[in-house]
């Protein structure tokens, strides 16, 4: 038997009503009241930009003149820096250039040897006190000094310097050491050409001379250097190279070299 249903809408309950009623009601209050007006920051609550001192400037000059081994320069701004705070960075700027030439090679002659010492006693284990060591060292490498070199290569935290690297293989050549086992660290170390310094120069001949290298591989070294244009150094590390107006083509014109070969 079939019923007739009639549909009936429900009707809200009260807790319903109550319910939209506050969520309207708060919508209402959110579009007036909640946004605040954005508020910009006044200039004045700003930092104010560093302005240099006349001492700060004079102390760029020094860091300038240091890096090009000017040596009266440095001599003469450092002087007046007596009262700069950062002393440490003086003193590096003032014996720095006495140790290089203008070319940046380290000079056997140099006559710093007590300022450096006090110097890295005084800083010892700080960042410029390393930084100092890493100069000291290519010095003492290029006078062969190998006791005194031997003494501080130790100390020498960063360890991040090719030629330093290649003074302390060169060491260990002089020391007798297994030619064949330096002349493979020397493979692992000059993996850089813009780095193969005047102590790698020296050391690769000498570890052919030694047995340490190939003629094949100290070809190798010195054609990776002609690659990136360090002729100079390409030769005096692998001696006359017989490709070498191949390598040279190759820099200039990299397809054509490839198409003529």
């Amino acid at each position: 038997m079939s019923q007739n249903f009639t549909f009936k809408p429900k009707r809200p309950t009260a807790p319903f009503l109550l319910s939209a009623i506050l969520v309207l009601c708060l919508g209402a209050w959110n579009s007036g009241f909640a946004k605040k007006p954005n508020v910009s920051k006044s200039s004045a609550s700003q930092p104010a930009a560093y302005e240099l001192t006349e001492a700060d400037k004079l102390f760029i000059e020094l860091r300038d003149a240091a890096r090009r081994n000017d040596v009266p320069k440095t001599q003469q701004l450092s002087a007046q820096l007596n009262s700069y705070p950062d002393t440490d960075y003086v003193r590096y700027f003032r014996i720095k250039p006495q140790m290089f030439d203008k070319g940046n090679e380290a000079r056997a002659d140099s006559s710093v040897d007590e300022e450096v010492g006090a110097f890295l006693k005084t800083y010892e284990g700080t960042a410029i006190g390393d930084r100092m060591r890493n100069d000291w060292l290519l010095v003492l490498g290029k006078r062969k000094d190998w006791s005194q070199f031997d003494r501080e290569y130790p100390k020498f935290v960063l360890d991040d310097d090719t030629n330093v690297k290649c003074y302390a293989l060169q060491s260990r050549l002089m020391k007798q050491e297994d030619a064949k086992l330096v002349g493979q660290d020397a493979l692992k170390v000059m993996i850089d050409p813009r780095h193969f310094g005047s102590a790698c120069q020296e050391l690769v001949p000498a570890l052919v001379q030694a047995n340490g290298l190939t003629s094949a591989q100290a070809r190798a070294l010195g054609r990776a250097a002609a690659e990136m244009n360090f002729e100079t150094a390409g030769r005096r590390i692998g001696g006359d190279d017989p490709i070498a107006s191949i390598v040279r083509s190759a820099r200039a014109d990299p397809s054509k070299t490839y198409r003529d070969f």
